[in-house]
């Protein structure tokens, strides 16, 4: 099993008064495993770590599910991606 994280570009958010607060990004997990069992699994791990927010995190969401295939050098395997909208307040 293997877990991919691609941050996806986004829009600063503003108001009149300057850049707000909290700011929302976007991230990618691609959860891979041999089966689809396997990339469920690590899937749901991501999904049960990243959900719950806390500190700086304001809050996390997942506003993508979906199964793929790809292939590696060895052959193919299962993937599971997931996209979070994540709110933060930068340090």
């Amino acid at each position: 099993p293997a877990i991919r994280l691609t941050l996806v570009p986004t829009q600063r958010a503003y108001h009149l008064g300057g850049a707000q607060v909290t700011q929302q990004y976007r991230v990618q997990a691609d959860c891979f495993g041999l089966t689809y069992k396997d990339a469920k699994e690590v899937g749901d791990a991501v999904i049960a770590c990243l959900e719950p927010a806390s500190g700086e995190f304001q809050g996390s969401f997942v506003t993508r599910d979906f199964d793929r295939q790809e292939v590696i050098d060895t052959g193919p395997v299962q993937c599971r991606v997931l996209e979070f909208l994540v709110t933060h307040i930068p340090a």
